[in-house]
């Protein structure tokens, strides 16, 4: 018999992965079984790769985590959150995920101790106005350690609502190493990304882009 513990939250994950499925699509019900299964087993990073065949990581996987984290034990909670962070989409919204970050602190290992007590943070975003571009970047929580990377991501994914018209920044912070949250650097790649919480990027400085969306840092 599963743990009584653990039965609410396998009806939660079957339900929700119902919720985002096709409601033709064969074997459905057969599949929630299969994900409360995994759940009553213990075995999170099951479910969230069982979801990801189905659904790219995002909201389904969010609202999982946000419901399984209590019945993890810290190295689950930072193994599980890693799993999703690399390819977490930007329209997750930032205090959600920040919220799961500050839950794990096993991932502050996840930060060089080689680096400088304070580290150089960029971010880059736009808006119809200076304001709403400059607030766009404040509450968000990845920041990029190159400067140029933090531009060229930005250029190259302006999001859907982005217009040629739109005013964009660059945001540039300085944040005590201890601050980080946590630090990724994508394989092959020398550039890595950071997640902070916006308190720690408040003094920000911004610069306006030139040509909005041009693509040279």
């Amino acid at each position: 018999m599963p743990p009584r513990s653990l039965t609410p939250l396998a009806m939660f994950a079957a339900s929700l992965w119902l919720r985002y499925q096709p409601a033709e699509r064969a074997g459905r019900l057969q599949d929630a079984d299969h994900v409360r299964h995994l759940v009553h087993a213990g075995q999170f990073s099951r479910v969230l790769d069982f979801f990801t065949r189905s659904q790219p990581v995002g909201r389904m996987h969010l609202l999982f985590l946000e419901r399984a984290f209590p019945y993890m034990a810290p190295d689950e909670r930072a193994a599980s959150l890693l799993q999703v962070w690399i390819p977490l989409p930007s329209g997750v919204l930032p205090n959600r995920a920040l919220r799961l970050f500050l839950q794990a602190p096993l991932l502050r290992r996840t930060v060089p101790r080689t680096w400088p007590r304070y580290v150089a943070v960029y971010r880059a975003g736009s808006g119809r106005t200076f304001s709403t571009a400059r607030w766009h970047i404040a509450r968000g929580i990845a920041w990029a350690t190159d400067r140029a990377v933090a531009v060229r991501v930005a250029s190259a994914d302006p999001g859907p609502a982005a217009r040629p018209r739109d005013v964009r920044l660059l945001g540039c912070a300085t944040v005590a190493r201890d601050q980080i949250l946590a630090y990724r650097q994508p394989h092959a790649s020398p550039e890595g990304e950071c997640i902070l919480a916006p308190s720690s990027t408040k003094r920000a400085e911004y610069e306006r882009l030139a040509n909005g969306f041009s693509r040279d840092p």
